[in-house]
């Protein structure tokens, strides 16, 4: 809970990222460089680096443009991942049942670019048009024999339109989007042939040995979402919805490319945000819901084997004491979840399904010097875990390397403590940069899947913002 620097009002903005509302924030200018360092130890997946160092490099800034607006963001990441396990890929699943994996492990090294612009009309008797543009591209490779590597790209646009009249905005969107990860592995300088694990469920796989093969995941997404917002001298009051659809198929080879198998996945939120305020503070509620569920259509049996089903309920409370909140003396956040996430896989007669119930406390305080301010913050968590159960009818190799770990860790209860200081550099009562350190800490008091207990995972982050 870093207090923020910039204080953005519940609107159609924070409900649904409505680009239409960009309007309303003032004319802005931001960099920002972070710096992170995460031991996970045994709180991670399977495929998950137990080591990860990285690098963000973040700039954006809105500017009026006549009687337009234009807003537009850049961020770089470099990052290393070290000791990672069954992965070939730029993430875990990729959100899909269906990856490569070998058992080799090793480093990868990654370098991520995202790119954001968004133009903004001018109002029409109440109406504002807005034309959003996201573009990202990464590629990484695994330092080590086979070397596997991929490039990933993903677009996406989303239309919006607004209806202002008087206190009371509404506001409707469209989304269309387009991704590709593309996939190779080489034998390498290593005299051994490597062998590949098709993944098609948290159980089911099949193998081979590869000199050299290629892969792309290609897919696509549609969406939409709506939103209200309402906001008076004291109160403002947003609440939205989105849906989102997303398919993506796997295509092994280039010259005669097969099915490697396919994947749908339709998630729905819904979020409100109200908040009260006045000269001496203020209080604010977010209450989100969400839910996705994935299906998994296998290449081989040519239907549905992956099955992953979550549901999320999350509320968080906020209230501070002071003119604003970036320039709160006292800042209070008290956040609850309840989580369930199940996932199948029928051809492996596997399931696990666990409840998980996170709860954190954070506070902070904010001594003002001449050249700015000093603060530091506190917080504390705890999530405790029930409904947890496991079937494993058909168990498979990979049900004692990935999906046995997997379910320990959600079946896991985990405590955790978090540390944060910082200075913000003020000039002519304008924030104009901010130096900030933290540190956390989170522990296990179950066995995980290497078998030991009260396993910590620590995190430190240096971040430098400028505006």
């Amino acid at each position: 809970m870093t207090p923020p620097t910039v204080d953005t009002l519940p609107g159609l903005l924070r409900v649904v990222r409505h680009a239409a509302a960009l309007d309303d924030l003032p004319a802005t200018s931001r960099r920002f460089v972070l710096g992170s360092h995460v031991l996970a130890g045994a709180l991670r997946l399977p495929q998950d680096a137990r080591t990860e160092r990285a690098v963000h490099l973040l700039a954006e800034g809105s500017r009026p443009a006549g009687r337009w607006r234009t807003w537009g963001q850049a961020a770089f990441t470099r990052q290393a991942e070290l000791d990672v396990a069954w992965r070939n890929q730029s993430a875990p699943s990729l959100r899909s049942a269906y990856v490569w994996a070998d058992s080799v492990g090793g480093t990868f090294r990654s370098d991520h670019l995202e790119l954001a612009a968004a133009l903004v009309s001018p109002a029409v008797r109440g109406f504002t048009v807005a034309l959003p543009v996201d573009y990202g591209l990464g590629q990484g490779a695994r330092r080590n024999d086979p070397r596997p590597l991929y490039r990933r790209r993903v677009a996406e646009v989303a239309p919006a339109v607004r209806l202002q009249r008087g206190a009371h905005q509404v506001g409707v969107g469209v989304t269309q989007g387009w991704h590709r990860e593309d996939l190779e592995i080489g034998g390498g300088t290593s005299p051994e042939v490597p062998v590949v694990f098709r993944l098609r469920g948290i159980a089911t796989f099949d193998r081979t040995q590869l000199i050299s093969a290629e892969r792309a995941l290609i897919g696509g997404v549609v969406g939409g979402h709506a939103a209200y917002h309402w906001q008076s001298t004291r109160w403002a009051i947003a609440t939205g919805a989105m849906v989102r659809l997303e398919r993506d198929s796997v295509r092994d080879g280039i010259a005669a490319p097969v099915s490697g198998g396919s994947t749908r996945r339709l998630r729905q939120d819904l979020r409100l945000l109200a908040r009260r305020q006045d000269g001496r503070g203020g209080v604010e509620l977010d209450l989100r819901g969400q839910q996705e569920i994935s299906r998994g259509r296998d290449p081989v049996f040519s239907a549905v084997n992956a099955i992953a089903e979550g549901r999320r309920v999350q509320m968080i409370t906020e209230w501070w004491r002071g003119t604003s909140r970036p320039r709160a003396a006292w800042l209070i956040r008290v956040e609850g979840i309840w989580h369930a996430l199940e996932r199948r896989d029928i051809a492996a007669d596997a399931q696990w399904a666990a409840t998980r119930f996170p709860l954190a406390v954070s506070g902070g305080h904010r001594w003002p010097i001449p050249a700015g301010a000093l603060w530091v913050e506190l917080g504390a968590s705890r999530e405790s875990v029930a409904d947890r159960r496991r079937l494993s009818g058909r168990p498979t190799r990979l049900s004692a390397t990935i999906a046995d770990p997997e379910y320990a860790l959600m079946a896991a209860p985990v405590s955790g403590a978090r540390v944060g200081l910082g200075w913000d550099r003020v000039r002519n009562g304008a924030l104009t940069s901010r130096v900030a350190v933290s540190a956390s800490a989170r522990r296990t008091d179950g066995p995980l899947f290497d078998r030991r207990q009260n396993l910590a995972a620590q995190a430190m982050a240096l971040t430098v913002e400028l505006f």
